[in-house]
């Protein structure tokens, strides 16, 4: 993989008949959405704190041949652009001089093209909605001698944390963070009386149960226990509702995991994200 090369949905560009010019827009932030009011008569504004924008990627692009392989070359762009029902698409944007992590994007705006004799150019506008990057792998798939990642990732060797971990008494596991706070996936397999997970100063109730197998995604609120919808259970045994807002902060989190009778298998999973 060069520097120079652009993936989208992991197929090299050139693969699909076109290539990057020399020069292309890769924001250093997102445009930042600010919300503050202002007084008359009074100087400066109150802030309310802001957020960030989408991430636009202005990609000038160019295609070599004559007009009848360069309308070829479009035909199958604009396929790969659109799902079935002519609608833009969204998909994955990775650059070469940043290997480890891609981009959720899809076409948004105008391509005017510019068709010369030999070659032909255009600038493709995409956009990030999510506005952040992801890692190319979950955090358990983050290993030594991995041929996904390179050394110049920002992962340090043990980053996986403790992974999958058993418990038969109460105690801690760790969890480290690259990118962003993160909301995971809890997994657990197993036994346990009175059983909660707690971290970031929150705390999730499970109540009690036997060889059970637990998933909750705290990024959807979503929870399944043995494969069928739990969200009602978890409201119940948390009325305070405090499990909605559990994130693992950026570097070495500790998760505490607390219970009588405990025989479980328990990790996390998530996808390190970068602003």
């Amino acid at each position: 993989m060069k520097e120079t090369d652009v993936y989208f949905d992991d197929v090299e560009i050139n693969d699909l008949n076109i290539y990057l010019l020399e020069r292309h827009e890769h924001p250093l932030m997102a445009q930042t959405r600010d919300r503050y009011t202002t007084i008359p008569g009074t100087n400066g504004a109150y802030d309310y704190s802001s957020d960030l924008e989408p991430i636009p990627f202005d990609l000038p692009l160019g295609i070599h041949g004559n007009k009848l392989r360069t309308q070829q070359v479009v035909r199958d762009l604009k396929a790969f652009l659109l799902d079935g029902s002519g609608k833009p698409r969204t998909f994955k944007l990775k650059f070469g001089y940043e290997p480890d992590k891609y981009y959720k994007v899809r076409y948004s705006g105008f391509v005017p093209i510019e068709r010369l004799l030999r070659t032909s150019q255009f600038v493709l506008p995409l956009v990030c909605y999510e506005g952040f990057a992801n890692s190319v792998v979950k955090n358990d798939e983050i290993t030594w001698g991995s041929t996904v990642l390179t050394f110049n990732a920002p992962y340090t060797f043990g980053h996986a944390g403790d992974g999958a971990k058993t418990f038969t008494s109460p105690g801690t596991t760790s969890v480290n963070v690259a990118g962003a706070s993160i909301t995971p996936i809890i997994h657990i397999i197993g036994t346990g009386t009175n059983v909660a997970i707690s971290f970031g100063g929150k705390t999730i109730n499970l109540g009690t149960f036997t060889n059970t197998t637990w998933e909750i995604d705290l990024g959807k609120f979503e929870a399944t226990k043995d494969g069928i919808s739990a969200l009602g259970i978890i409201n119940e045994l948390n009325p305070d509702g405090a499990w909605l807002d559990m994130k693992l902060l950026q570097s070495e989190n500790i998760i505490n995991i607390s219970g009588s009778g405990l025989n479980l298998t328990f990790r996390v999973e998530f996808r390190d994200r970068y602003f």
